[in-house]
């Protein structure tokens, strides 16, 4: 007994020594793969095309003037591409993003040079499971993609000429960016988050058709915010533009004109800007014979230089930065040598109402900037991770571009909550001000809230009709009467009636009862009426009787 319990021990000894070496051996193993996979994290370099010095007397690039905006777009790609990392590190993802700037001396000679070279250096084709690129040099490593200000407009237009994968930040993109391109893309700014805001405004008050107004100067917010209208299914009614150099006097009476001709949408959202707001306004007032509109003013910089109005109700969307305080911080902590206060802050003066129209806000301006440039990096970023998800583990030209475009896709999807979320983009949040007036006296009331969703003040809200205004276009039509599209806009029309023997098929069509047949009351339905088909069967018969009669005599 003893002898068979010391077998049984001896066998239980051994089986335990195996599998301690068995599991040291795979630990040893594991801890081997986990190095070797640390030592194969990539290092992901997109390039920036940034204006960082001025040219000195010599015309020499690198002096040590320093071009302040250059700088401060510099620091708010480098704060994203932190931010990028640090989303990597705690998902354990394998690669890291970093920067390939290159100057441009705010010269465009330059910039096309630099372009060139950041073309040179994007590969064709690239193994993303290879590391052979890790520890290039900065002059040799392969970029996936720029970021440009949208002043280089040559250096960009040579980059997609290399079907370089873009993402422009800045003012006037509509002359940069073309149509349907894959390689040159916009990138995400205030502009796209107003949209946003003004599509959920218009559902907030189940406005059903809304009119718009927008200056030449700001066709890219009215752009985008016709895109969002049409994935939200928004109508609009009236389009008016106020074309650049156009200064008569009448110019807003033209405008007016056209707003009346759809008398019932009376929301009416403006992009111009703040001396042709006043004009606006001033016109509005002057002009008695006109139907009560709500104006929604959307690209406003100084609100406390309009007048309100007791006959029209005036709201004006506001736009702020949340994120702009810990990115100065981060900006005053890195570059001692440019203030934040002195790239960002507008000057005192600038604030008068005397300078109304002369002056454009370069704080609000630089604030865009920031924004647009962070959101480029998380774009770019998103559209790595996408694109190193496929099968084949090779990375091309084509398959990065359209990775990029799809993704600015979801965007401009119902989807884009969940991805603005989980990514961070730098959002701007929207204040809603409610320019109220007794008639002598003007008060701005902030009524309302805008945080990816609308939290609105009613108790704030003094609609001069002491409701909230209706706006929509095309009345209901009465039974027996079709809809008629105006101007091929389909969500306004007037009604025309159907022939006296027809009925609806539906909201745009008669259709014709067959003979004997004629219309029921709600014109839904032919039917067979016994006592019509009589009399004017017996009508027919004593015509007939009549014509034979008069034959004979």
């Amino acid at each position: 007994m003893k002898r068979r319990q010391l077998i049984v021990l001896v066998i239980i000894t051994f089986f335990v020594t195996f599998l301690i070496c068995v599991l040291g051996s795979q630990s040893l193993y594991f801890a081997q793969h986990s190095q070797a996979s640390s030592s194969l994290r990539r290092e992901i370099a997109f390039g920036a095309l940034l204006p960082l010095h001025v040219k000195d007397e010599l015309q020499r690039c690198g002096s040590a003037q320093k071009h302040q905006k250059g700088f401060l777009w510099l620091n708010a790609l480098k704060y994203a591409v932190e931010e990028v990392n640090r989303k990597w590190n705690r998902q354990l993802y394998n690669a890291s993003l970093t920067l390939k700037v290159r100057d441009t001396c705010n010269d465009g000679q330059i910039a096309l040079e630099q372009a060139l070279d950041l073309a040179n250096s994007y590969g064709k084709t690239v193994e993303i499971s290879s590391s052979r690129h890790d520890n290039a040099s900065d002059d040799i490593k392969q970029v996936f993609g720029v970021i440009s200000a949208s002043q280089n407009k040559d250096a960009s237009t040579l980059l997609g000429l290399f079907k370089v994968p873009q993402i422009i930040f800045g003012r006037e993109l509509g002359r940069i960016v073309p149509q349907n391109s894959n390689e040159i893309l916009q990138s995400v700014s205030v502009g796209f988050y107003k949209a946003r805001a003004l599509a959920d405004l218009i559902k907030y008050f189940t406005w059903s058709a809304v009119s718009v107004i927008y200056s030449t100067n700001n066709r890219e917010d009215y752009e985008i915010f016709l895109r969002i209208s049409n994935i939200e299914k928004l109508c609009i009614a009236v389009t008016a533009r106020l074309a650049v150099g156009e200064m008569d006097s009448t110019r807003f009476e033209r405008v007016l004109a056209k707003l009346s001709t759809e008398p019932q949408s009376t929301a009416v959202i403006v992009f111009i800007g703040d001396a042709e707001t006043k004009e606006l306004l001033q016109s509005v007032k002057n002009k008695k014979a006109i139907p009560h509109f709500t104006w929604i003013l959307a690209n406003q910089q100084n609100v406390n230089c309009f007048q309100g109005s007791t006959l029209h109700d005036t709201l004006i969307l506001i736009p702020q930065f949340p994120f702009m305080e810990g990115f100065r911080n981060y900006f005053n902590d890195k570059d001692d040598a440019v203030e934040f206060s002195d790239v960002v802050e507008s000057p005192g003066g600038q604030s008068s109402c005397l300078n109304i129209g002369t002056l454009d806000s370069p704080s609000e301006r630089r604030k865009e900037e920031i924004q647009a440039s962070m959101n480029s990096v998380y774009l770019l970023a998103r559209a790595y991770e996408k694109v190193t998800q496929s099968r084949t583990h090779r990375l091309d030209r084509a398959a990065f571009s359209r990775s990029l475009a799809l993704v600015l896709d979801v965007l401009y999807s119902q989807n884009w909550k969940v991805f603005s979320g989980e990514w961070r983009m730098k959002e701007n949040m929207f204040s809603l001000i409610h320019l109220q007036s007794n008639g002598s006296v003007n008060s701005l009331v902030n009524v309302g809230t805008w945080d990816s969703a609308w939290y609105i003040n009613h108790l704030g809200l003094r609609w001069i009709n002491h409701t909230v205004p209706k706006s929509f276009c095309g009345d209901q039509c009465s039974p027996g009467h079709i809809r008629v599209l105006k101007d091929n806009c389909k969500c306004c029309w007037s009604c025309s009636a159907c022939h006296y023997n027809q009925i609806v098929r539906d909201d745009f069509t008669c259709t014709d009862c067959l003979r004997g047949y004629w219309p029921n009351k709600d014109f839904t339905k032919c039917e067979f009426q016994w006592r019509r088909t009589f009399f004017d069967c017996t009508l027919a018969v004593l015509a007939v009787v009549l014509v034979f009669s008069f034959m004979v005599l």
